[in-house]
């Protein structure tokens, strides 16, 4: 069994990189009141009242900014071709939504307009001032994070749907079960809870769009949408999708090191317990891959790329080539300047080593995982 997994004491002060900063009043007040029998008020006093003070400014420049944008914003025709990153986290999505992104012909999220949802319109241009809020780099990593980077379009549907979505996990850890229904949206799912999640969705990519200046493809990328390809070809019947995988010890090493580093900054619960963060680490996997296997069959084959892990850290640019030529989407030479680029930033960049699993884990994971290793060829 591994050390203490949680590190909420040492981050117990902290209110930056919190997944809920761009939260309206009333969506706090909601989960707080659906939550409050698991709100540690005391303990987290002075991180419930940052989150409430930053919400109330959220809910008042989000008011104006949905009476200047609100009209023009519900117009917006979502074009009908995005491109949805799939994989577990730790799988190389980041990493790929990164590259793409280089492509001007695609419209993406940045890391302000998914912390700050409702205000970004207006918000962002005066993004400076918010910058205290996070992390020059990712506390699980050591990615530089910079509001202009590429960012998962969930953490924005967490606030505007009012905490429907498995995101909310990371604030309250508790058991898996509460949250499964939110991964898929299955027959196990409130269809309340649906609607509330396709709604603010379709909402945010719409923001996003008009952002962008028009109708662009989207590059769409949250670990999650991994378990909703039925969901998201109801939406979006022409969608494409690239699957990232990766070395299931290493996947559950790195998650491991990402529960202990970053999650302590968003939780409003305590204690959180050892149990629970491997609970929700095993499961989530479990849940993905299974819940990917059966979307999967229901994607033409010219529509959906898997790229390994190893090809994307040790052969970016043939990652992005295979991406490009298996889903039909026009390159070019200044896609390719932008990415050995961008590359070339990178090469002081050392990811994270992690200490070999011990036997006991090391068979734990093989147990639990094994359709995934089979699946892609990794060895047991």
């Amino acid at each position: 069994m591994p050390s203490r997994l949680t590190t909420e004491d040492r981050h117990r002060f902290e209110v930056k990189n919190h997944v809920l900063s761009g939260i309206r009043l009333l969506a706090l007040l909601r989960i707080l009141y659906r939550y409050k029998k698991h709100v540690a008020f005391l303990y987290y006093f002075h991180r419930i009242l940052f989150l409430v003070c930053i919400a109330t400014f959220n809910s008042l420049v989000g008011l104006l900014e949905d009476a200047i944008y609100g009209r023009v914003v519900s117009r917006v025709v979502l074009h009908p071709e995005p491109v949805f990153i799939l994989g577990h986290p730790r799988t190389g999505t980041t990493h790929v939504h990164n590259l793409l992104s280089l492509d001007g012909r695609f419209a993406f999220a940045n890391t302000f307009q998914c912390g700050f949802p409702s205000t970004f319109l207006l918000l962002e241009r005066f993004s400076w001032l918010l910058a205290p809020l996070m992390d020059k780099t990712r506390p699980m990593d050591n990615m530089r994070l910079h509001f202009n980077l590429p960012q998962e379009d969930e953490i924005a549907t967490l606030s505007l749907s009012s905490g429907v979505s498995p995101y909310l996990q990371i604030v309250f850890m508790l058991s898996f079960d509460r949250f499964e229904p939110l991964f898929a949206f299955g027959d196990d799912c409130d269809p309340a809870d649906k609607d509330a999640w396709r709604k603010s969705f379709l909402f945010f990519l719409k923001k996003v769009t008009y952002r962008h200046g028009g109708c662009k493809p989207l590059l769409i990328k949250s670990p999650v949408h991994t378990a909703r390809i039925r969901v998201i070809l109801d939406m979006f019947p022409n969608a494409k999708f690239v699957y990232c995988h990766r070395c299931p010890y290493e996947v559950f090493s790195s998650s491991l090191n990402m529960a202990r580093k970053y999650y302590p900054y968003c939780y409003l619960m305590n204690p959180v317990h050892e149990r629970d963060v491997l609970d929700f680490i095993f499961r989530q996997y479990t849940l993905l891959f299974d819940e990917y296997v059966k979307g999967r069959a229901l994607v033409d084959s010219s529509s959906l790329v898997e790229v390994p892990f190893q090809m994307l850290d040790e052969k970016p640019k043939e990652a992005v080539r295979e991406i490009y030529a298996r889903l039909g989407l026009p390159g070019g030479g200044d896609l390719e300047t932008a990415v050995s680029a961008y590359l070339s930033e990178l090469k002081g960049f050392r990811k994270n080593s992690h200490a070999p699993l011990d036997g006991d884990m090391r068979r734990l994971v093989a147990t639990r995982w094994r359709d995934s290793f089979d699946a892609f060829g990794y060895n047991i």
